[in-house]
């Protein structure tokens, strides 16, 4: 593999919390360009592995060797605001633009900035909602919410925590189109239990309970009339030496 492509690479990583054993020996590199699905069982450590990459806890051993230049754009599972927090969901995005020089001013965005989030507003099906107070909308509304302002923060690699876990299919698939397409020039790691929706998207799959097993995914095209397609085949693809 092209070193000059490696942005984050984990290197014999374990995570401990407390007594318990919560990662094995994680071995695995991301590269420029790659579109990775981890699948797993509840309680096998997707989530620990997402917050491990984004910096948001630290290996207990082993470590976790990232670009110095590397931008990460991080969507977590859990979205819960203060019903009563004055932010609007347009707001929200906006802030993906900000950094920490930066003011919560909405009018110290430039025109590009603001067509850029209305873009994303739209394709997310958001813009009947775009003027809501965030702690009004549901679960499923602040993900999308969530998901336009880390597009709007450019960064280099998309890192998702089962974002769409409360929205329906057709903004389920609407979403996973949206991630293919910025897939050109950013790299993807999405957490998902929705093994079929992810045929067609993903490139390769990162199985995680406790250790992981990389899988490069099978060919198969996504538009199957709505068809699922169980774990079992997906672990029938290709495995990594």
């Amino acid at each position: 593999m092209n070193e000059q492509n490696k942005i984050i690479e984990c290197k014999n990583v374990n995570f401990y919390l407390t007594k318990e054993h919560i990662l094995y020996n994680v071995n695995w590199t991301i590269n420029k360009g790659d579109f990775w699905a981890i699948i797993g069982p509840n309680g096998g450590g997707k989530s620990t592995l997402a917050k491990l990459l984004v910096n948001l806890l630290k290996p207990s051993s082993g470590e976790i060797i990232r670009d110095s230049k590397l931008k990460i754009g991080y969507v977590p599972q859990n979205t819960f605001f203060n019903r009563h927090f004055p932010v609007t969901a347009k707001e929200v995005v906006m802030m993906g633009f900000l950094d920490k020089e930066s003011s919560l001013n909405m009018f110290s965005y430039t025109k590009t900035q603001k067509d850029k989030a209305n873009k994303y507003i739209k394709e997310l099906d958001l813009e009947s909602h775009a003027n809501k107070k965030i702690g009004e909308l549901s679960g499923g509304l602040r993900q999308r919410v969530l998901i336009a302002r880390a597009l709007c923060s450019k960064p280099d690699i998309l890192i998702l925590d089962e974002p769409t876990s409360s929205i329906d299919k057709k903004h389920q698939k609407d979403i996973y189109e949206i991630l293919k397409q910025n897939n050109k020039d950013k790299t993807i790691v999405i957490i998902s239990h929705d093994i079929s929706i992810l045929y067609g998207y993903a490139k390769n799959a990162l199985y995680v309970n406790k250790e992981v097993t990389i899988h490069k995914l099978p060919q198969i095209n996504q538009n199957q009339n709505g068809k699922h397609f169980c774990e079992i085949e997906m672990m029938m693809g290709e495995q990594y030496e």
